[in-house]
């Protein structure tokens, strides 16, 4: 079993924390102005931030002898190794539980996913590797 994080780009902390920083701001400044509307808008940046953390962290990758298993905050998948069918290198931005634009794809007997391991050579190698011990 072998764990891959995902590959973060450089600007994506940046896109991500400008929503909530930005309302925490605006809240600040309005509790000269109205400290109910400040505190409602403070409380929206906090809920904000929790639910951009809760959709993003962790995000990895974990190949098994028998599946990958894709997190990416709540989310949760499992993909046999016996479905899928290929794995290639990509820069497809459709959205997915990736934190680059570097990833992989996963071609599947139905569908595909799209994932972003930090080590793309080695996740590809070990994937393809385990589909031919299985096969």
């Amino acid at each position: 079993m072998t764990i891959y994080p995902s590959k973060v780009d450089w600007w994506l902390p940046v896109v991500l924390t400008i929503p909530p920083i930005l309302d925490l701001g605006i809240g600040i400044f309005l509790l000269s102005i109205n400290k109910q509307l400040g505190l409602v808008v403070i409380a929206l940046g906090v809920v904000i931030g929790i639910v951009i953390a809760a959709l993003v962290f962790p995000c990895r990758y974990t190949v098994t002898d028998t599946e990958v298993l894709i997190r990416c905050g709540l989310i949760h998948q499992r993909i046999a190794l016996r479905d899928i069918v290929g794995v290639t290198p990509t820069s497809n931005p459709l959205s997915a539980p990736a934190l680059s634009l570097q990833r992989v794809r996963i071609d599947l007997k139905q569908g595909y996913r799209l994932v972003s391991p930090a080590d793309r050579a080695g996740f590809i190698r070990e994937i393809e590797g385990e589909i031919a011990r299985a096969h």
